[in-house]
């Protein structure tokens, strides 16, 4: 066996299979629940000020920039991220379910990785033009083939970014995330001041890519595979392709609303969408990734176990509901006062777009947690044919909703789909995993969902005969105080359990 698994990876890989293994039986030791919870509160400390750092980036880039600038980088993104999704085979997912041999599918791994990336660099650089005449900007060629050089740096990353997720170490890869946004923030800040226009999105995306990667190897200190994988590849593809199929559908429903809005508005109505999409997305991408990429590993441990799978869910989604609902509802009160108190003119249209999608996305934080429950059982299949039908109702109702309004058509749809279908898509996730009642899980949406907004749009309302500064200080305090007491009385077990984990984590700390 040493000698096959050296033939494929060309290293000295004894001590490469006993190094997962040992941290595995680490992790499992510690407890499965203890992990999780350090995972998330390592990720949510690193998205927080990730998210402070990008927040307070997009703020001052609003200054030295105009909204034409915003929407030209979001085509270059969704034509970019459209097409490098096509080319993620998704073996990394695969190979984390095989952690304990996790070594003898390094070499396939990567190959697998950088081959399809390479290619992938190719075929966006020739798109490019085609894509700029489509919508009608010869500079977003330029800008393509900018973003397309991040595409291969980051798939260098991928064999030590599996054996991180491995070790469940998210405090490392949550600093090297962390270590990224600092140095893409500060470089588009540069290059903004210096007038790089809209490259100043652009030029920093490789070079944050290159970080992460080349910091990801030297501090894992995996070994490099020498040699190119010939056997085994096969074993891998079938559950790969499904994975892979699954990212491109999403990159479709992530990228689609940007797509169908650069084909009907003009190039500042997709900038506004885009700022506002930003800071719209902040706090569900701030607890939800971090929940999301921390559950994963950590249901594949409970993936033979499923009523504790359920109820790890239920319990995650409880409390993510229970903090992201007050944010997402505040940020659609007082994003009027707040463009307007804080921004020049030319941003003031962006107001409605945060208050459209805060609303939608409030719902779509749960989906964050849902979604890893089917990689986590290894129902790929079941993955790509739920993501295949998100797919075309996303697409159908940002459609139907720019037919109706160039501007504001396709916020509505995205608000739309996330309030309506994704809840729906997700309690039939569920379900399947093990039985849920509709009540209980209705209630996860809506025992925050009422109070939250209550709160935020009531104490907008009363304190705006006292202008926007008073209204932006006051009306958050109001409306958290007033939350607080309903969800204490509404649901104290979820209220509960996270008091006991804080309590817990602070006893151990000291």
């Amino acid at each position: 066996m040493t000698a096959d698994i050296r033939a494929l990876t060309g290293v000295a890989i004894e001590e490469e299979v006993a190094a997962p293994q040992a941290d595995a039986r680490r992790a499992d030791q510690r407890g499965v629940g203890h992990a999780v919870v350090h995972g998330m509160l390592w990720f949510f400390s690193q998205n927080a000020a990730s998210r402070v750092v990008q927040a307070g980036s997009q703020f001052v880039l609003a200054w030295l920039l105009v909204p034409a600038d915003f929407g030209l980088i979001s085509l270059a993104l969704t034509v970019s991220g459209i097409v490098s999704s096509a080319f993620q085979l998704g073996l990394d997912d695969v190979v984390l379910q095989r952690r304990h041999r996790m070594p003898i599918w390094f070499g396939t791994l990567f190959w697998l990785s950088v081959g399809p990336a390479m290619l992938c660099l190719v075929v966006l650089v020739c798109a490019a033009p085609v894509a700029a005449r489509v919508y009608g900007h010869p500079q977003l060629a330029g800008l393509l083939m900018v973003v397309a050089l991040g595409v291969p740096l980051r798939s260098f990353s991928v064999i030590p970014v599996t054996v991180i997720r491995a070790r469940l170490d998210f405090r490392l890869l949550s600093v090297l995330g962390f270590a990224e946004v600092v140095v893409v923030n500060l470089a588009t800040i540069a290059l903004a001041a210096a007038d790089f226009g809209a490259y100043s999105f652009a030029l920093p995306i490789p070079l944050g890519a290159a970080v992460f990667s080349a910091a990801a190897w030297a501090i894992t200190r995996t070994a490099m595979p020498r040699r190119r994988a010939h056997f085994h590849w096969t074993a891998l593809l079938p559950k790969s392709l499904a994975v892979s199929g699954t990212r491109l559908i999403t990159s479709l429903i992530g990228q689609g609303d940007a797509m169908v809005l650069g084909l009907v508005a003009s190039d500042v109505r997709v900038g506004l969408y885009f700022f506002a999409y930003r800071i719209a997305a902040q706090p569900v991408r701030l607890m939800g990734s971090s929940v999301g990429s921390v559950l994963f590993p950590a249901l594949i441990h409970l993936s033979r176990e499923p009523l504790r799978q359920r109820d790890a869910a239920m319990v995650a989604s409880q409390v993510l509901a229970i903090v992201v609902m007050p944010i997402c509802f505040l940020q659609a009160a007082l994003a009027q006062p707040f463009i307007g108190l804080v921004f020049h003119d030319d941003w003031a249209g962006a107001a409605i777009y945060i208050q459209i999608l805060s609303v939608g996305l409030a719902f779509d934080a749960v989906s964050w947690v849902i979604g890893p429950l089917l990689p986590a059982n290894g129902r790929f299949r079941s993955l790509i044919r739920y993501a295949m039908l998100n797919a075309c109702v996303f697409l159908l109702l940002i459609t139907i909703g720019a037919t109706f309004s160039a501007d504001y058509g396709v916020a509505l749809g995205v608000a739309v789909y996330f309030t309506l279908f994704t809840p729906c898509v997700c309690y039939t996730v569920l379900n399947r995993v093990a039985p849920v009642s509709i009540r209980q899980y209705a209630a996860i949406y809506l025992v925050p969902a009422v109070p939250a907004a209550i709160g935020a749009f009531g104490s907008a309302y009363l304190l705006a005969p006292l202008g926007a500064p008073v209204q932006l200080v006051l009306a958050p305090v109001l409306a958290l105080s007033f939350y607080a007491a309903c969800i204490w009385h509404l649901a104290p077990g979820p209220v509960g359990y996270m008091l006991t984990r804080l309590r817990a984590l602070r006893s151990r700390s000291n």
